[in-house]
């Protein structure tokens, strides 16, 4: 009776406000009960089964003892609510010389209960299409389950709502900044949602920092608010009282010269070579492709990369070197497209030109194959693809783009050499200081 009281008393009124924390061990107990029904229900037969009382208590127990024991219940957890305290928390919690027997017990005396209750539900009734009386059965409470443990069924008034991010939030700190190949404008972009509207990270990030900052703010010595990635982190770490999720909170974020200089580093080069190369192909005078030309370098301005923290020359060089680079890559590409060749087939010209071109724009997504989990489809050739680029069909054109490329690369390699050169020179001239200094510095001795 005092376990009955505390149930409709105590329990279901804040049931719902709970329920997600029972999740991990109900899907853990439905797991292992369900097998063990197979295991009999094929051993016994059906009626068999269903009909002995001993079978419940039996199914009970072996739950309230594997559960704990198996570790199952801490895979569960972490697989939920993915907070890495979990690990081995409930092992420890319940499977010990006190726990251990209270769960085999309670498994049992549930068994017991609810046997007698699933009989007619697995045997059916006689005369009855099962569809009509067990399939309504299990869809109530399959809808009643799925009610109760709802990724967003949360009662807020646990929990502040601060401390978490929305989705938007979420989404808006996997963005940086990208220069849209086609519609030649700056705008944010991940690799999950595609291109968004330039400011939308900024917007999110901005509004993720001063939830941050409000958190670490909170003079109340005995509570202590954090920010979390997602209203479940929330909601499990203020419902069980700071035992689990600290470690998952946000402490800060990246800043937004960070992002910029991600954006710009990782994907400029790639980006700004589709856009020239496309740009060139439709464009009726030079005129247009200087535009882009220009709006790169803004775009490079933007971001802050100067000539030292680029380490390859300001931003009008880089772009201009860019320029050189896209035109190198449209002959290469048509060539490849021509003789319908991978890149594996690559001549020795064309492996040269290949690396001239990742000299010309460091950072370069070049080809499909050089694509990681985090570039996927984001290379210059994945992307020409994806625009419909065949290639450079106008004779006159890749001759015009065949003269540039080779005057271009040869001042370029000349001024490397001559870049060397100077380093070699600077070098020697440091090294006969050295020398002369400890020679004069021996004499005075």
């Amino acid at each position: 009776m005092v376990l009955v009281k505390f149930a409709v008393s105590d329990l279901l009124p804040v049931a719902y406000s709970y329920g997600q924390l029972f999740l991990p061990f109900a899907l853990v107990n439905g797991t292992l009960a369900a097998s063990a029904y197979l295991v009999l229900d094929v051993a016994l037969g059906t009626a068999q089964m269903a009909s002995r009382k001993w079978v419940g208590a039996a199914m009970g127990a072996f739950v309230g003892f594997t559960g704990p024991v198996s570790g199952l219940y801490d895979t569960a957890f972490q697989w939920c609510y993915d907070i890495p305290e979990a690990d081995g928390w409930f092992s420890y919690l319940l499977n010990n010389a006190i726990m251990l027997p209270i769960s085999i017990t309670t498994g049992a005396a549930v068994g017991l209960v609810m046997h007698p209750l699933l009989y007619y539900p697995i045997v059916g009734i006689p005369g009855i299409h099962w569809a009509k009386f067990s399939a309504p059965l299990l869809a109530g409470a399959t809808f009643f389950m799925l009610h109760l443990y709802q990724a967003d069924y949360y009662n807020t008034d646990l929990f502040p709502p601060e401390t978490f991010l929305t989705w938007e939030e979420q989404r808006g700190l996997q963005l940086v900044p990208r220069f849209h190949p086609k519609r030649l404008q700056v705008e944010d972009w991940s690799l999950r949602y595609g291109y968004l509207p330039a400011g939308t990270g900024r917007s999110a990030r901005q509004s993720v920092q001063q939830k941050v900052d409000m958190a670490q703010r909170h003079d109340d010595s005995r509570r202590r608010d954090m920010v979390f990635d997602s209203k479940r982190k929330a909601w499990l770490h203020y419902v069980t009282n700071g035992a689990f999720g600290s470690a998952s909170a946000i402490d800060g974020i990246v800043s937004e010269t960070e992002i910029q200089r991600e954006g710009f580093q990782q994907f400029l080069a790639s980006d700004g070579a589709v856009a020239l190369i496309l740009q060139r192909s439709n464009a009726r005078s030079s005129r247009d492709t200087a535009a882009v030309r220009e709006q790169l370098v803004n775009f490079a301005n933007e971001s802050q990369i100067s000539s030292r923290r680029a380490g390859h020359g300001n931003t009008q060089q880089i772009v201009d070197r860019l320029d050189l680079a896209s035109q190198g890559i449209a002959l290469l590409l048509t060539e490849m497209l021509d003789k319908e060749s991978d890149t594996a087939a690559l001549t020795n010209e064309q492996q040269r030109n290949a690396r001239i071109i990742r000299k010309l724009a460091p950072g370069i997504i070049l080809f499909t194959k050089e694509e990681t989990e985090e570039t996927a489809s984001q290379s210059v050739q994945s992307q020409l693809q994806s625009f419909g680029w065949r290639g450079i069909d106008d004779e006159e054109t890749k001759n015009q783009m065949t003269g540039n490329w080779n005057v271009g690369v040869t001042k370029f390699l000349a001024s490397e050499q001559a870049e060397a050169t100077k380093r070699q020179i600077v070098w020697a001239m440091t090294g006969l200081s050295m020398i002369i200094l400890i020679s004069l510095l021996g004499g005075n001795q």
